[in-house]
């Protein structure tokens, strides 16, 4: 999969131009039981009253050989908006995905593995990042970083919300006293349980 240098360049600049924050919420990434790797969930403010929100994941599981996984989620918000966005998904060190949205003052630039996506003209107020630091009460969508669309979401039990994904797939999220305490990832080949570490 050819993705452009400018593409590339973007994302570092965006990456690296908010330090994330140094007591970082550990989640163990968890198949069948076993912990094959480790989740970290930041929240950064910026003196300018950004919000920085960024949760790193790297994971290693066995299927015809070794697959080491790395995905990097993240979101700034300014006024409770979202400014920009990416996410960085790679398989044994070779990209898979990724994909940048940015705000230009009338409306979003997506940008997915180096093709554009159009978005409705409206303001993000809510993102698959924040799902790891705030419970999604009152929540119908959210706009995810990795597809560059809207998902829809619903509860489906006290502290449980159910999210769609615009391949079919349904990932749970799982709050206690508000906290983010498990989430169910479904992929086309896993599901995986990312548990909060105590």
């Amino acid at each position: 999969m050819f993705l452009s240098i400018k593409l590339w360049c973007a994302f570092v600049a965006l990456a690296v131009s908010h330090p994330a924050s140094t007591q970082p919420k550990l989640y163990d990434i968890l198949l069948n039981g076993m912990q094959i790797g480790e989740l970290k969930v930041y929240t950064t403010t910026a003196k300018t009253g950004e919000i920085h929100y960024r949760a790193d994941a790297d994971a290693s599981v066995w299927f015809f050989g070794r697959k080491n996984i790395t995905m990097l989620i993240s979101s700034v918000y300014k006024d409770k908006l979202m400014e920009t966005a990416s996410f960085h998904e790679k398989l044994n060190e070779k990209t898979q995905n990724l994909s940048l949205t940015n705000w230009d003052g009338n409306g979003y630039q997506v940008t997915l593995n180096d093709e554009k996506v159009a978005l409705p003209a409206r303001r993000i107020t809510y993102s698959t990042a924040i799902l790891y630091h705030r419970e999604p009460k009152n929540v119908t969508e959210l706009f995810s970083e990795r597809f560059g669309k809207f998902c829809p979401i619903k509860p489906v039990g006290v502290g449980k919300y159910q999210l769609t994904m615009p391949d079919g797939k349904q990932n749970l999220y799982t709050y206690v006293n508000g906290v983010c305490e498990e989430v169910e990832v479904h992929t086309n080949l896993y599901r995986f349980r990312f548990k909060l570490r105590k």
